[in-house]
């Protein structure tokens, strides 16, 4: 499947309101300057989505050793709030958590999202899960997700991402974003924000014709 690419111009934004959380990797392989840019491409990402009071909402999931929740869909209802929020997330360092941060997600972030809306979960990460006598693997961890209706989509950043190991939180190969370094991650907002709002649209114009829910669908269960 093919998607249009904005290289360097800010996309334009999603006309479908979402539901979305930012599962965000704070880990120590990131590097300072680096968590810098990933926070410019969530702020970026914010913007194209129409976050805004009755609009879109977002929710933000940090991860490393652990994972906390440092913003709920109702915290910061307005961009300008959200960015905030995103400007103060603190860079932790440590491990690769990823299975305990998509379960934070599922737990404590999506029992909050709105009935009859799309609900996205994008994972950013440069790395591997950290494997440790109680890590679960990202199969068994994201299910919950997608049992709840959640739609995950995974953004790897760099050499060391195993693209294998994201698809396996994701429904497709095409709910996989790989890019080479952090700049070039924000190439890709365009493929990104493009790839969500077909989902998000797919599923309320399903909705909308009376189609029903099915497994896996973007729409808040009823």
């Amino acid at each position: 499947m093919l998607f249009c690419i904005y290289p360097f111009l800010e996309p334009p934004p999603c006309q479908t309101p979402v539901d979305l959380a930012f599962i965000v990797d704070a880990s120590g392989s990131i590097g300072s300057k680096n968590y810098l840019k990933e926070k410019h491409f969530i702020k970026q990402l914010a913007r194209s989505f129409g976050v805004a009071p009755g609009q879109s909402r977002a929710a933000l999931v940090l991860y490393s050793n652990s994972a906390s929740v440092k913003a709920g869909f109702d915290q910061y209802p307005t961009l300008e709030q959200f960015h905030k929020s995103v400007d103060d997330l603190p860079y932790e360092k440590g491990f690769t958590r990823i299975d305990l941060a998509l379960e934070k997600a599922n737990q404590e972030v999506f029992p909050q999202a709105r009935k009859g809306v799309p609900k996205i979960a994008i994972l950013i990460t440069d790395g591997k899960q950290t494997k440790t006598a109680d890590s679960k693997g990202l199969r068994e961890a994201s299910e919950p997700l997608r049992r709840a209706g959640v739609r995950v989509l995974a953004v790897g950043v760099g050499s060391g991402v195993d693209s294998d190991e994201l698809r396996l939180v994701t429904e497709s190969d095409d709910d996989v974003v790989v890019a080479q370094s952090f700049p070039d991650l924000l190439v890709q907002i365009g493929n990104l924000t493009s790839r969500a709002c077909e989902l998000a649209g797919e599923c309320k114009s399903a909705h909308l014709g009376g189609s029903g829910l099915q497994s896996g669908s973007l729409l808040a269960q009823e």
